[in-house]
This record gives C-alpha cells, sequence and structure tokens, in this order.
C-alpha cells in the first residue's frame, strides 16, 4: 500500500479526470473543492497540533488538501489542457510509489550508516514540517511558478517516507 492512500488515490482520479475530459473537470474548478482543500489543511493542522491521530494521517489529509486547492485555484492561471495538470498526477503517484518500495519498505534491512544520514537528514531544521508545510501551503499561490508546488510537496513526502522508516526500524529494533 502506498504511503499516503487518499493522496494518491486523488492523483490518480484527478488524472483520468483531466485525461478523459470528464465532466467532473467543471466541478474541479469550484470554490467548493476549493475550501473543501482549506478545509482538509486546516483540518490536518489541528490534528497534527493536538496529536489526536497518526502522523500518516495528518500528512495524507494535508497533501490532499493541497491536491484540491491547486486543482482548483490553479484552473484560473494555467489552461486545462497543459502538460501541467496531465503529469502531475502521475508525477504524485509515481513518487509516492517509488518512496514506498525504495524507502519505507526495505527500511528494516538499511545499514546503520544509512539510517544515521536519513536521521541527520530527518532532524535538519529546515526539513522539519512546519517549515515545508508552509512553504507547500505558500507555493499554491504562485501559479508562475508552477515547479514550486510539486518541488516542496515531493520534500514533504520524502521527510515523510524517511520518518516512516526510521519509526519501522525502531519499531522492529524494540521488539526483537
Amino acid at each position: 500500500m502506498p504511503i499516503l492512500p487518499l493522496f494518491t488515490t486523488a492523483s490518480i482520479c484527478l488524472f483520468f479526470i483531466v485525461q478523459t475530459d470528464n465532466p467532473l473537470l467543471v466541478i474541479l474548478a469550484t470554490d467548493s473543492v476549493l475550501y473543501a482543500g482549506l478545509i482538509c489543511v486546516v483540518l490536518s493542522g489541528l490534528l497534527a497540533a493536538t496529536r489526536r491521530s497518526p502522523p500518516r494521517w495528518n500528512y495524507d489529509v494535508f497533501a490532499l488538501g493541497t491536491l484540491m486547492i491547486w486543482s482548483a485555484y490553479w484552473r484560473e492561471f494555467i489552461r486545462v489542457d497543459a502538460p501541467l495538470f496531465h503529469f502531475y498526477p502521475v508525477f504524485f503517484v509515481l513518487l509516492t510509489g517509488v518512496f514506498t518500495l525504495f524507502i519505507v519498505n526495505p527500511g528494516h534491512r538499511f545499514d546503520a550508516d544509512t539510517l544515521s544520514r536519513m536521521m541527520t537528514l530527518y532532524r535538519l531544521k529546515p526539513f522539519s514540517v512546519p517549515v515545508l508545510a508552509g512553504l507547500t501551503l505558500a507555493s499554491l499561490y504562485f501559479p508562475n511558478h508552477f515547479v514550486m508546488y510539486p518541488l516542496v510537496l515531493s520534500l514533504l513526502i520524502l521527510r515523510y517516507a524517511i520518518g516512516t522508516c526510521l519509526d519501522t526500524h525502531d519499531r522492529l529494533k524494540n521488539a526483537a
């Protein structure tokens, strides 16, 4: 299963909606989708601040919310037939798949040096969740810099994958 199932499923759906020129494209450009995305982002922030849910759901709901905001907000600035709308959802699906296959799943087999380097990266202040989440949200409001959103969101997903890998390794180590 991918590390962010809701986000991955939404990305696949977005890809098929755009690719098949589905009538749902009209709905994606509405304020309702934008507000639903904002609700997801705020909800994930509140759940993370109160520690009421597992981090995986916070990351997943946050990524889903930003995808909804991106699909609704950017339609005003970029044509729907632009490659951007066709390839970013595919990029996100491939990204979560690659991180799942090559970081999370084999995490228990990494050597101590690799885990140490992952921990160093995980603890970097510019790589922290508030910084990356803030940059992700800020990137949504710069439609002229269209690579910024997927880049920053990729870093956030990478941070989550590394954290999941380290948690799994620690859990297995403590169980043994």
